[in-house]
């Protein structure tokens, strides 16, 4: 991380693109040079967007320094831009050779190989409003890290007696088919090879006394398989007492992530925010580095504060 900003040339006219989203391939997610990138700091920007009668791609080079001439129609699903831009599903999640996104209750799955060929995958029809109130997003794409499967993670609240608890279940994607198998047919979604438990949760302070009031999902990190649940407890005064909770995928298990300010915490459990974001990974050794700051003899001193324990 160099902090590095990327200024891209404007689409404008015919060109510019209506509601959208977008994902951005590194060298990391390429699989059978379907990204064609040959530098380990080159990237491409893939945004997908509803143009006129059909669904549209377009996608930004880092090496070329340029949009593709011209955009490329995707077949095999439509999606309405008012879908595409629903806030929580905005995130993507590249996996094997593919893109995905959320779609309402279904997943748009985009190769990558230079066909822009889509799909639309519902989702198992019992994972529909599973939990929470019309409106509140429960689920996220994951990618599972003990063999690299997608999946969605779901959460809700299942309060016992006196426990916080809150009840994860995961949803694995068959990898059968073609390249990212959005080329196989037959159901993707099987609920049948599902992962289901009920997690404890820690109270982040003896002032949290109460029950959970409300639970969700607020990002993911694709490498590590964690998730990044937001929660909130009934607390003294009547207010509410907020934490941010670290679940991994693979153990089943939610770790209390101390160390964030107040208001951060709160802005990312409303379920109206627009405070949801995607983990950004990296090794201890590029993290500490990333702290410093280089003095006139090329050193790197690093400062630490309270602000800064909360990575993974």
């Amino acid at each position: 991380m160099t902090g590095d900003v990327t200024v891209l040339p404007e689409l404008s006219g015919r060109d510019k693109p209506g509601r959208y989203v977008c994902a951005l391939l590194t060298a990391d997610d390429a699989e059978e040079d379907t990204t064609s990138l040959r530098s380990p700091s080159s990237f491409r920007l893939v945004i997908v967007y509803d143009c006129r009668d059909f669904t549209a791609c377009r996608a930004y080079s880092s090496e070329s320094a340029a949009w593709d001439d011209q955009e490329g129609k995707v077949s095999g699903a439509r999606v309405s831009g008012r879908s595409l831009t629903r806030r929580a599903h905005a995130a993507a999640v590249v996996s094997r050779g593919a893109v995905f996104w959320r779609v309402k209750d279904a997943v748009l799955a985009l190769r990558l190989d230079g066909t822009l060929e889509a799909t639309l995958e519902p989702l198992p029809k019992d994972w529909t409003r599973r939990y929470g109130p019309p409106g509140v997003e429960t689920r996220v794409l994951a990618v599972s890290p003990d063999d690299g499967r997608l999946c969605v993670v779901e959460a809700g609240i299942r309060d016992q007696s006196f426990s916080p608890c809150v009840e994860v279940r995961v949803v694995f994607r068959e990898q059968s088919g073609g390249s990212g198998g959005v080329a196989a047919s037959g159901k993707k979604w099987n609920e049948w090879a599902s992962r289901w438990d009920i997690l404890k949760l820690q109270r982040p302070s003896s002032d949290c006394y109460g029950s959970l009031t409300r639970v969700c999902p607020r990002g993911a990190c694709e490498k590590s398989g964690l998730v990044f649940l937001a929660a909130a407890f009934e607390a003294t005064g009547g207010r509410n007492c907020e934490a941010l909770y670290a679940l991994d995928v693979g153990k089943m298990k939610a770790r209390l992530l101390r160390g964030i300010p107040d208001p951060d915490v709160g802005s990312w459990c409303r379920f109206g925010s627009r405070a949801s974001f995607h983990g950004y990974e990296m090794d201890r050794v590029a993290y500490i580095t990333a702290l410093g700051k280089r003095d006139g003899k090329g050193n790197i001193n690093i400062t630490m504060d309270e602000g800064d324990i909360y990575h993974l």
